[in-house]
């Protein structure tokens, strides 16, 4: 279905994952060694994101399979090497967590990386959620990782709402808030979208419960994004088609 955009891997072996104690020596690692993240990282964030890439991309441990709140889990696949394009003609090309999901009867794959971002700006990362839901691996979510609140150990993923809609351009963030209120009332709290909080006092793995919770909200809100996608896209292209039936002079804008 989607063969020229991944390539399966058994698991991807190297290198070793870190202990706990030993990720503040080897924060740089995914810098100078795997350049995932851009050079100008914010120094207090490259503890945590260490742990949660090698949360994603090295631990064998699996989320527990089953029915969320959202979609069901079919199986937590493990890592897949992946070429994921988005609206603007980009590629994110390197090692996911690949989740095969369950939703309205439909089964595929959603995924999720880190990634440093854009070509000119070295302290910018994403963490990108992908699914092929569409019959192609199509990008649902680049969440900024910059954006990502720190109190203490503790990291904060909220988010505004803002999504582009294809050729359709950005979308009301407001209108998006109440389709999403609608879908999933446990996505907003005090009216911001909380993604969820992982406190970065542990090896985090995927069994874990706030990681658990974390995947969850962020799969979750993915697709929520692309079934308000699909909804919009479908509405434009009803006005656009009824538009059409009429000439051009006998359209006015002054109700």
């Amino acid at each position: 279905m989607i063969d020229k955009d991944v390539e399966f891997d058994d698991y991807y072996k190297t290198p070793e994952r870190f202990k706990f104690e030993e990720l503040e020596a080897n924060k740089y690692n995914l810098i100078n060694e795997r350049s995932i993240l851009g050079e100008k990282t914010n120094p207090d964030h490259l503890t945590f994101l260490t742990n949660l890439y090698d949360c994603l991309i090295l631990d064998k441990n699996e989320m527990p399979k089953g029915k969320y709140r959202y979609f069901e889990l079919v199986e937590d696949y493990g890592v897949r090497y992946l070429k994921v394009g988005n609206s603007s003609g980009g590629k994110y090309v390197g090692y996911y967590r690949s989740f095969k999901v369950r939703k309205n009867g439909q089964e595929f794959f959603m995924n999720i990386s880190i990634f440093d971002y854009g070509s000119e700006s070295k302290d910018h990362n994403i963490l990108t959620v992908s699914s092929d839901s569409k019959g192609k691996n199509h990008n649902s979510l680049q969440y900024s990782l910059k954006k990502v609140g720190k109190i203490g150990n503790a990291f904060h993923f909220i988010h505004k709402g803002n999504l582009t809609c294809g050729k359709w351009g950005a979308c009301k963030i407001s209108e998006f808030k109440e389709f999403l209120t609608k879908k999933a009332p446990f996505l907003l709290k005090n009216g911001k979208i909380d993604l969820g909080t992982i406190n970065n006092n542990r090896l985090l793995c995927m069994n874990d419960a706030e990681i658990v919770k974390f995947i969850e909200n962020i799969l979750s809100y993915a697709l929520i994004r692309d079934e308000y996608r699909d909804l919009v896209d479908a509405k434009k292209r009803k006005e656009k088609s009824y538009l059409l039936k009429f000439p051009t002079s006998e359209i006015s804008l002054i109700p």
